[in-house]
Parts: structure tokens; sequence; C-alpha cells
């Protein structure tokens, strides 16, 4: 079996539990079976267990009772779980619901992981794997609790059960002895009877990968599939893992029921999405389910959604069935409004969103926080989000995955860049807008005019020659204009113009945004009020668009100008330098 190189690889293994003590072998009487993951740590193949936490649970206390390394080699075990666990920041803080990844066993060398053809593993009993914890309630017995936790008749509490409740106990001399507030382990019977096992080969996928069907553009998921089920073709599975989820479509889950009879499920018919928040999806594509085994497998899997398709549908049906049941967002809600007035209008295939839970500091604030995931399927690489608009998206908790579609898909071609971005500031020049004839001087040099103040002139009027001074502005047509700032009276203006020198008046009242307007539209340079910016190279239905409060300025031909007095992220000013658009920032002081 070839060992994993990399830490994002991993492979499920099924795993059968074996006693310590010949005494235990008929405790459980089938063999019980859980899902593990083997981890490459230093190049070494550390088998892993998966554990939600729990409400009232302690890391040490987890941590204590895990595996083979945390008893013969914590400190080590400990730099596992670290590394195996970036999400935890602080070992003290965990809380209800997380997942962490425990590392049990360091399998080089063992004799049953160096066999290539077994398929599994047998390793020392897990004692949290098989109980769960239980607070003492006045009046209760031992065999009281076992017979209501098992649903069974205080009778029907046998000998065995009871040694199974010393064994999770062990610090406990006497059962009949408990007392109100006690905390005690409650141990499951036998894991066939109360838990869903699947066993499969670890193979099966990469069989599936090898005889799917191939995808070569966008259109073809559309298409007819009718040769494989539409879960079978390797893209589907790329893009639920994009979303968050896992598509487990091989191997089979046995189902414990009323009856002696387990009910089972194959996976090759009914493919199951496990997402990362503990729900699942089964997909149910034109096959019989019975209703006892949909009644016995919701026993287990309480947050589960049954997704009905034909058996011949394209995957893209099938996808679209999927997103349906994951919060997609309406067409209608898909403009958002980010910081500064920036609006952000979200498209692609799939739109999703999740609710994320307030700080305690904002707890009391109106709105909710909201997380959004917008996913794509393009063609060519020309299509990509820009990683500038994919890391500033990232800001406001939007994730952009782009997802390239081909013969050849490699791992490499999930797009989604959300990591802050390294590279140098960009200069951003300040115009100073609390003096008129000040942002008028700068706005007219930056934008590269000619531009004189207190430029002596003089003109009739009423039978007089007037002298004053004026300011002197040239287009780029090379036609000469007189800015005044309403110090010309009377028909002063009528008779310089009468002289073919055109005069552009600002007046007092006038804000730096309307004295733009107006000193391009005098000298005929087109511009944009509030554009809207489409970020990638692809049609406008499936793209991402920004809109920005601002003047984009179509001036000069060759590259633009944006005047804004907002505030822009880093990233956002990378995008416009890669449209080759600079940005004059409008500042009170």
């Amino acid at each position: 079996m070839k060992k994993s190189t990399t830490w994002g690889t991993f492979m499920i293994i099924f795993v059968s539990t074996i006693f310590i003590s010949a005494s235990s072998t008929n405790a459980w009487k089938h063999g019980p079976y859980k899902r593990f993951v083997i981890k490459n740590y230093r190049g070494k193949d550390i088998l892993c267990s998966t554990y939600i936490v729990r409400k009232g649970d302690r890391l040490w206390h987890i941590l204590r009772l895990k595996g083979c390394l945390a008893r013969d080699d914590f400190p080590r075990f400990f730099k596992i779980l670290k590394r195996l666990n970036p999400q935890i920041h602080r070992l003290d803080r965990i809380y209800p619901g997380q997942r962490i990844i425990i590392p049990l066993k360091d399998l080089s060398g063992d004799r049953f992981f160096d066999n290539t053809k077994a398929k599994t593993i047998t390793i020392p009993i897990l004692p949290d794997i098989f109980y769960f914890q239980y607070e003492v309630s006045p009046g209760d017995t031992v065999v009281k609790i076992l017979a209501r936790q098992y649903g069974v008749p205080a009778t029907k509490i046998t000998h065995e059960d009871l040694e199974n409740f010393k064994r999770v106990n062990p610090d406990m001399r006497d059962i009949n002895a408990i007392y109100p507030h006690q905390r005690i382990r409650i141990p499951v019977p036998i894991p066939s009877k109360l838990y869903p096992v699947i066993a499969s080969s670890p193979k099966a996928d990469v069989a599936d990968e090898r005889t799917a069907q191939s995808v070569r553009s966008r259109e073809d998921l559309k298409g007819d599939s009718s040769e494989v089920e539409p879960w079978s073709v390797p893209l589907v599975s790329r893009v639920i893992s994009a979303a968050g989820g896992t598509l487990v479509k091989s191997g089979i889950y046995y189902f414990p029921f009323t009856t002696d009879q387990d009910r089972v499920l194959h996976l090759s018919k009914f493919p199951v999405i496990e997402w990362k928040d503990g729900s699942r999806f089964l997909i149910s594509a034109g096959g019989h389910l019975s209703q006892e085994t949909e009644k016995a497998i919701r026993l287990f899997w309480k947050s589960m959604s049954v997704i009905r398709i034909d058996r011949n549908s394209p995957p893209k049906d099938l996808l679209d069935a999927v997103f349906s049941n994951r919060k997609i967002v309406p067409d209608k809600a898909r403009e958002l409004l980010l910081d500064n007035g920036i609006k952000v209008r979200l498209g692609g295939d799939w739109i999703l969103k999740e609710d994320v839970p307030r700080p305690k500091s904002l707890e009391n604030k109106e709105g909710d926080q909201r997380k959004y995931t917008c996913i794509t399927l393009i063609d060519r690489p020309e299509e990509r989000t820009p990683p500038s608009i994919c890391r500033y998206l990232s800001e406001q908790d939007i994730r952009v995955i782009d997802i390239l579609v081909g013969e050849d898909v490699q791992d490499g071609d999930v797009h989604t860049i959300e990591d802050r971005i390294n590279g140098p500031e960009i200069p951003v020049k300040s115009l100073y807008t609390s003096d008129q004839r000040a942002f008028v001087n700068q706005f007219l040099h930056e934008m590269g005019f000619s531009y004189a103040e207190d430029v002596p002139i003089s003109f009739s009027y009423e039978g007089f020659e007037v002298n004053t001074f004026t300011n002197f502005l040239r287009t780029p047509d090379g036609t000469d204009m007189l800015v005044d700032f309403e110090t010309l009276f009377g028909d002063a203006k009528t008779q310089i113009e009468a002289s073919n020198l055109k005069v552009l008046t600002i007046r007092h009242d006038d804000g730096p945004l309307e004295i733009a307007k107006h000193i391009l539209h005098a000298i005929n340079i087109p511009y944009k009020e509030d554009p809207v910016f489409l970020v990638a190279k692809r049609e406008v239905s499936r793209n991402i668009s920004i809109t920005i409060p601002c003047l984009l300025i179509l001036y000069p031909p060759q590259s633009h100008t944006l005047l804004t007095n907002a505030s822009f992220s880093r990233n956002l000013y990378h995008f416009l330098k890669e449209k080759r658009i600079r940005v004059l920032k409008m500042d009170e002081y």
C-alpha cells in the first residue's frame, strides 16, 4: 500500500477492534467498525480519529483517553495534535460541535499496515469511542440507567452489560453506590445495534474516477450522461468538495433497526454527501429506497435530506439539486452593500449563504453576519476571477471558487485565493477638498492639464478698460478657458465670452465631485458616475460585478482615472491598477 506523502492526502480504512483481555471477548458480539484516517507526520503514517466536542468537554480529558500515542509518548503526541489541528489556537478553548483530529497510533512498521493485501488493521480498543458521559439523577441505579438508555426493560440488562459498565468506569469500586450529580460513563452496547457501520475497499473511489465520464467543458455537464451515474463524473466530487462537502460513493453502510437484521445502504446506488456542519444528503436516483431503510437511517442521521433525481440526469442537474438544499442565494439577494458604499453583485453557477454567529460585542445590534460562497465552473484559465478580487472579497466574508472544467483537471484548478496580498503598497494621490481653489489646482494638474492661477487679463466693460486677475486653463484640444470663482460680476462674464474666451464658473456651494463634473463637461472629457466593473472575462450572468461610488474619468485614452472619497482595501487598489486605472482620493484635510 502506497503511503501518503502530503498532509492533504488521506485514506479511509476500516478498523475492527479487539479486546486486551480474553474475558472481554464476548462483550461486543459483533466486531464494531469505525472509519479512521491516516495522516502523514514527518514521513510516518499516523492513525487518527475524528472527535466532535460535546458540551462540558475539556481537551486534556479527551486526550488522556485517546490511543497509544497519548499514553506512550505524550510530548510527541501533543506536537502531532497541534500540527493536525491548526484551527485550534488555544487548547484551553474548545466549543461544542468543534471537530478535532486525534492522533491514535504510529503505524510505522505495523505488520497489518505493511501487508498491502490487508483491508483492515487491528488496534487495541479505544474506550471513549464506546461510551458517553452521564450525570446521575436522584433515584437512579446502574440497572435503571442502562435500561433507560438502551430502551429495554430492566430485566433485559445482562451480566455482560454490567461488566461493560465496570470496564469503562475502572475507578468505581462499587457500582451499587452511585449518588446524584455523579458523572459516570455509560457503555454503548453492541455497536452493530446502535451505530451504522461502513465497510468498503479504499481503492473503490480510484476505480470510479478512472472509469467515469470525461467532462471537457461546462456545457458537457448539462448534456446526456446516461452511460454513467451523474455522481461518477469526477468534477461533481470536486464541486461538492469545494463547497465544503464530501461525496461518499462507494462502500456499504449497515444501519441497525428494530429487528435483528440491519438495513443496508449501498453507496454506489445511494451516494451520501457529508457536510462539515454534520448534515448529510442522501442521493436517490431512481433506485428503490424502502421506507424501513429510510426510517432506520433517520434514527442515526437526524440532519439528513433525501435528494431525488433521475438516474440519467446530467451532472449539472444533480449539482443544482444539491445546492438548492444548501441555502442558495436567490437572484434578488445577490447584491451586497459593503463598506464605504461599495456594492457587489455575486454571479456564478451557485451562490451559497452560511449564517455565522455574531461576536458577543455585537449581540445586541440589529442584523446578522453571513458568509457567502460563490462557485463558478469555467472553461478557460482566462475566465478566472483575478486574485486581487478573490482576496478583497475574502476580507468581506465572500469566498470565490472558480473550478476549471476540462479533460486534464488537476487539484490546482480549483481556484480560490483568500490570503492577504503581500505586495508593496500602491501609492494613492490625495486631493484636499477643504479649499475650492486648491482642489481645482490639484485636480487639473493631476489630470495633466495646463492651469495657471491669478493671470492678469483686461477687457472692455461699458466703455471702460477693466484690468483684473483670473485663472487660465488650456484644454487638451488647445482651447483656452478662464476658471472663475464668482469674482466676475454683472455682465463681465458675457463681455469676456463675446471675445471667444469661454468662462467656467465655480460656485461657492459646489462640492468637489460637482466641481470635477463641471470641469470635465466644459472641456468635453467623458466620465462615468458610480461605474460597474465586471471582474472576470466571462458572461454577465456568471460574473461578479463591483460598483464603486466615484467618477471614472475616461482620460487619458490609454488609462483612466478614478476620483473618489471612499477608502479602499489594498486588494481593490491592486485590481484597479491591473485595469490601468489610477485612483485620486479626495480628503478633507
